[in-house]
């Protein structure tokens, strides 16, 4: 410190913390330059709150390739995304599977939606209403290369009008997905009907 009195940030923890950094990504080629795409402090969060080395490994590269701020990453670790997408994968139809086989990387089989706040007895219309009012967050949920296109979006089908609760355009996958709304235990018909559109 008396050669550059300007650096900062050397205090007993940190230095044990740079060790510590060093020693875990010094060996890991791939994920070394993961971590140095972000800030100390993002680094700090994984570092600390990942429990093995494949999850620093998925949090670090959502982090990158989401571009979260350092809130968003603690929300992240908070609503366990780790489990949700890897140990948990998403539930997609056969079609899906063969038209798009990267979707299962970009759809969850669940998604968090606790920045809305509403009550515990809510309805469609409440969760649609405030799925609009918190858009921003709603998109970093889903993800990255979500665009939304429209809300209760008008179908036509054989003459007959429909509305999509929310439509949103994939840019990785380049193609519309319909989110249907329910609000209670899911029911069949609820497949049926997306099918359907």
């Amino acid at each position: 410190s008396q050669t550059q009195p300007a650096l900062r940030g050397f205090t007993r923890s940190n230095l044990f913390r740079m060790r510590q950094f060093y020693e875990t990504y010094r060996s890991e080629l791939k994920v070394a330059p993961l971590a140095r795409q972000l800030s100390w402090s993002h680094n700090l969060i994984i570092f600390g709150q990942s429990r093995h080395p494949q999850e620093r490994e998925f949090y670090l590269r959502m982090a990158v390739q989401e571009k979260w701020s350092k809130r968003e990453l603690e929300r992240q670790f908070k609503a366990a995304l780790f489990e949700r997408s890897v140990t948990q994968p998403a539930k997609v139809s056969s079609v899906l599977k063969q038209t798009h086989p990267s979707a299962l990387e970009i759809f969850r089989d669940a998604y968090m939606v606790e920045f809305l706040d509403l009550p515990g007895a809510h309805g469609e219309t409440d969760l649609h209403r405030g799925l609009l009012a918190r858009l921003k967050e709603f998109l970093i949920e889903l993800g990255r290369d979500f665009c939304f296109v429209g809300s209760e979006y008008p179908l036509q089908v054989g003459g007959r009008d429909f509305a999509l609760d929310l439509l949103f355009f994939h840019r990785g996958l380049n193609c519309l997905v319909a989110i249907e709304l329910k609000v209670g235990r899911f029911e069949p018909e609820y497949l049926g009907k997306l099918g359907f559109y």
